[in-house]
C-alpha cells in the first residue's frame, strides 16, 4: 500500500508543477498508475509546440491513446484470426457440445470422453485455441484501467494546465462536459463497436451471444447518467479509444485486409430457416433467460457439491470398514486341533494313567523291589542286550500292558546295575 504522505506530496507536486521527474527515473515510482501519470507529465513538458510550452492535453491524451491502440493491434489481429477459425468450425463445435451435454445428462462417461476427444481433435486440426480469444480483452482491460485511474487522478489533482488546455466547448478538462456531447458520443461509439465486434466475430448466433449483446446494451444505456459527470479529460480518452477501436474493427472486416493479415473469411451468417439460426430474444426474455441460467448453474453446482460430499463420506466409511477387516485378519484366533497328530511311537500322554495306580505308589513299589533284590544273594550277571532283545519281541497288546511292562523292565535294569555295583 502506498504511503499517504508520499502520495499527497506526489499530487501536490503535480498541482504545483514542482514534481521532480528525475526522481522516478529507472523505477516504477510509488504506484504503476503514478508512473503513468509522471509519463504524461514528462511528455507534456518535453515536446513544446509553437506558441505553447508543451503539448496541450487536448492533443496529448488522444495521441497517447492512439499509440497504445497501435501497440495492442497485433493482439487484436491474433484474436480475430483465432475467432475466424473457430467460426468456420463452429457448427461442428456446437454438435460436439450437444453430444457432450447429452452424454453428461445420461451419465455416459465413455460418451463424454469421446465427445471431448472429438472436439479437441477438431480444434487441434484447425489450429484453434479458445484461450487465445481472451488475450486481447485482458490486455485491453489492463491498459484501460491504468489509463482510467491515471487520467482521473491527474484531473482531480488540481493541475493548472488541465484547466486551461481544453478544446472547443470544453476549455477545462477537469470539469464535466456542460453539453453532454462527450458522454453521449462515447456511449454511441461503444454500442456501435459492440455491435460490429460481435457480428463480425460470430457467424453462428447462439442464444448466449444474443443475451450477452442485449445485456451490454442495457448496461451502457444505464451507465450514461453516471459517466456524464466524469471529468472531460477522462471522457476524451474514452471517446478517442472507442473511435479507434471502431476504425480497427471496421478495417478488419474488409476482405483485402483480412487476406493481407491471414485472417480467414468466415461463412455467411445463418438466416431464418437455417438450422443454426437462433432468433434474437426480447429485452424481457434476455433477462429472464439470464436469470434462469444463473439459477440452473447455482443448483447444478450445489448438486455436484452434495454428490461429491456423499461420495467422500461413502469412501471414508469403506476405508474404515476395510481397516477393521484388515485388523481382524492380521491376528486370527488359534483353534484347538480336532485330534492329536499321528506318530509312529505311541504317545504316553494320550491316555492318562488310571487313578488306581498313582505315580507315587509306582515309585514306592519300584524302590521296595530294588531294595529286596539288593539284599538277596548275588545272582549271575544278566546281559542287557539279550534281555532287551528278547523282551522287545513281545509287543504289549494295549497301552496299559505296555506301561506295566515298561515299569518291570525299568526295575530289572536298576536291579542289574545295583548287583554289578556290589560285585
Amino acid at each position: 500500500m502506498a504511503d499517504p504522505i508520499l502520495t499527497s506530496n506526489y499530487y501536490d507536486g503535480i498541482a504545483t508543477g514542482t514534481l521532480d521527474l528525475s526522481s522516478l527515473a529507472g523505477s516504477w515510482g510509488v504506484h504503476p498508475i503514478m508512473r503513468l501519470q509522471s509519463m504524461f507529465l514528462h511528455l507534456h513538458e518535453s515536446f513544446p509546440l509553437v506558441g505553447h510550452p508543451g503539448v496541450q492535453w487536448a492533443v496529448l491524451i488522444p495521441v497517447v491513446t492512439l499509440v497504445l491502440r497501435l501497440l495492442l493491434f497485433p493482439f487484436l489481429v491474433r484474436s480475430n484470426r483465432n475467432t475466424a477459425k473457430m467460426a468456420v468450425i463452429q457448427p461442428q463445435l456446437l454438435k460436439g457440445m450437444n453430444k457432450l451435454k447429452a452424454a453428461k445428462a445420461a451419465g455416459d462417461l465413455q460418451g463424454m470422453q469421446l465427445a471431448q476427444f472429438e472436439t479437441q481433435s477438431l480444434m487441434r486440426e484447425h489450429g484453434v485455441n479458445p484461450i487465445s480469444n481472451f488475450v486481447f480483452p485482458l490486455c485491453q482491460a489492463v491498459v484501460f484501467m491504468c489509463m482510467f485511474f491515471g487520467i482521473r487522478g491527474l484531473a482531480n489533482s488540481g493541475l493548472l494546465s488541465l484547466t486551461t488546455e481544453g478544446f472547443g466547448w470544453v476549455p477545462d478538462l477537469t470539469k464535466a462536459d456542460p453539453y453532454y456531447i462527450l458522454p453521449i458520443t462515447s456511449t454511441a461509439l461503444t454500442l456501435t463497436t459492440l455491435e460490429t465486434g460481435i457480428d463480425g466475430s460470430a457467424t453462428v448466433q447462439t442464444a448466449m451471444m444474443r443475451n450477452m449483446k442485449m445485456i451490454f446494451r442495457v448496461l451502457m444505456v444505464v451507465s450514461l447518467p453516471v459517466i456524464a459527470y466524469f471529468p472531460a479529460a477522462l471522457l476524451l480518452y474514452w471517446t478517442t479509444n472507442n473511435f479507434i477501436s471502431l476504425v480497427q474493427t471496421s478495417l478488419l472486416k474488409l476482405p483485402a485486409i483480412r487476406t493481407l493479415l491471414g485472417i480467414p473469411i468466415p461463412p455467411p451468417k445463418p438466416q431464418p430457416g437455417d438450422p443454426n439460426y437462433v432468433p434474437e430474444p426480447s429485452f424481457a426474455e434476455a433477462f429472464k433467460t439470464f436469470g434462469t441460467s444463473i439459477r440452473e448453474k447455482v443448483n447444478e453446482t450445489a448438486a455436484e457439491a452434495q454428490k461429491a460430499t456423499e461420495m467422500q463420506a461413502k469412501f471414508k466409511r469403506a476405508q474404515e470398514q476395510r481397516g477393521k477387516v484388515d485388523a481382524s485378519a492380521a491376528a486370527p484366533a488359534r483353534k484347538p486341533l480336532a485330534k492329536p497328530l499321528s506318530n509312529s511311537t505311541p504317545t504316553i500322554a494320550a491316555e492318562p494313567v488310571p487313578d488306581s495306580t498313582p505315580t507315587k505308589t509306582i515309585a514306592a513299589e519300584l524302590a521296595a523291589d530294588v531294595m529286596r533284590k539288593a539284599s538277596a544273594p548275588s545272582q549271575p550277571k544278566i546281559a542287557k542286550e539279550p534281555l532287551i532283545k528278547a523282551e522287545t519281541k513281545a509287543v504289549p497288546a494295549s497301552i496299559r500292558d505296555f506301561e506295566k511292562e515298561k515299569r518291570r523292565r525299568l526295575a530289572a535294569t536298576r536291579a542289574a546295575r545295583f548287583g554289578k555295583a556290589e560285585q
